[in-house]
């Protein structure tokens, strides 16, 4: 219902949407928040996204933690054990379902692969049968679920450029067994004041190696965060590529190929990016498109024309100076020739300018292209190369 409420113009719909969205967080369960955190960072709806942020904000205040430290704590581990493996007991026969790297799952009744759950047998208990059939069926549904939004927030984590603690990188991406599939098939850095020191993969058997295949040891004190491939050496690149062919490692999501831009050096005392100024693209193209990459349209101007489309990325809430809580984060803003913002015939726009500035600073307090996080930067126009120039 959030999903078809946030879609609908009526602002009575928005704003039911944006309750519903209050209400799932307060279920409190980690599902419910997990669903709560996959809302604030996909939803096309401003309003909605926004009551998914304050509602994650306000969960973490409670519980004591940031908002990201929060996000980590309600992955579920979906019944699986430390050693990937979940049993699902019939009372006659148990089988042994594991999560391979590959975030798929396998089924064993001892040592017999089974290509599905098999159907409750005249020998088997009814009750834990089907109990286990029940639970079996849920945990297939809520896996796909589950992977998406955690591969989507690790893409997310790769744009905002997220840290942990050792500690609590182990605790989350060693201990949680969906967690584990993930971070051996990533390249993770340790990061010294923000720069990056080291590259290393975290191995299936628990142990730790560099991109010559060397095993490195972590120490509780690093820092530790995805590595963003313009970090990286071609040369480092390349030997991280022939390691992850060579042990044959799907990435979950594409990090290493992904392609990078950088602000020119003329152009980092500006505020204006102008490298999509002048294209052509139609209306409709451009809404669709730039919707589903997560932007939002800007407002509504004289004759309900609107000429932005703007995008929120808020990591976090915090106290500044004046104990006022503020955000933490980037806002990207896309100017364009402009269209109507309700229902419209197809015509060709004229893409603008793209600005950058913090998510609570004015209107027009744009940031130098110097000063953005290249990360971002580079992300962000990755977005509009896919979204523009497709």
């Amino acid at each position: 219902y959030i999903k078809e409420w946030s879609k609908q113009s009526l602002n009575m719909r928005v704003a039911l949407a944006v309750k519903a969205v209050n209400a799932v967080a307060l279920n409190g369960s980690s599902y419910a928040l997990m669903t709560v955190d996959n809302i604030s960072r996909k939803y096309k709806s401003r309003a909605v996204r926004a009551a998914a942020v304050d509602a994650l904000a306000n969960a973490a205040k409670q519980l004591g933690l940031t908002t990201q430290e929060l996000a980590d704590k309600i992955v579920p581990d979906m019944g699986f054990d430390e050693k990937m493996c979940r049993t699902f007991d019939f009372g006659s026969r148990k089988f042994s379902v594991y999560l391979t790297p590959q975030l798929d799952i396998e089924i064993f009744e001892g040592e017999k692969k089974l290509k599905n759950l098999p159907k409750i047998g005249v020998n088997d208990d009814p009750v834990l049968a089907e109990k286990a059939t029940a639970d079996f069926k849920e945990m297939k549904k809520q896996m796909k679920t589950v992977v998406d939004a955690q591969k989507q927030r690790l893409e997310y984590v790769l744009m905002l450029d997220r840290k942990w603690t050792a500690e609590a990188w182990k605790a989350l991406f060693v201990k949680n067994p969906l967690m584990h599939c993930f971070a051996i098939g990533l390249i993770w850095g340790i990061y010294e004041n923000g720069c990056l020191k080291t590259s290393f993969r975290y191995l299936d058997d628990g142990s730790f190696t560099n991109s010559d295949d060397d095993e490195i040891e972590l120490s509780e004190v690093m820092q530790i965060g995805l590595v963003h491939p313009l970090e990286l050496t071609e040369q480092e690149k390349e030997a991280w590529l022939e390691q992850l062919d060579d042990y044959e490692i799907m990435q979950p999501f594409d990090q290493l190929r992904r392609k990078v831009y950088k602000v020119a050096e003329s152009d980092k005392n500006k505020t204006a990016c102008e490298i999509f100024k002048n294209t052509e693209i139609t209306n409709t193209t451009l809404v669709n498109r730039m919707t589903k990459a997560g932007w939002y349209k800007g407002q509504a101007q004289d004759a309900g024309f609107f000429y932005e489309f703007i995008r929120n990325d808020i990591s976090g809430k915090e106290k500044d100076p004046d104990g006022k809580l503020v955000n933490i984060g980037m806002t990207a803003e896309l100017k364009f020739s402009g269209t109507y913002i309700g229902y419209y015939e197809i015509e060709d726009v004229t893409v603008e300018e793209l600005y950058f500035r913090l998510p609570d600073a004015a209107y027009n307090d744009n940031m130098k292209l110097g000063d953005v996080s290249p990360r971002y930067y580079s992300e962000v126009v990755l977005q509009l190369k896919k979204a523009i120039n497709k």
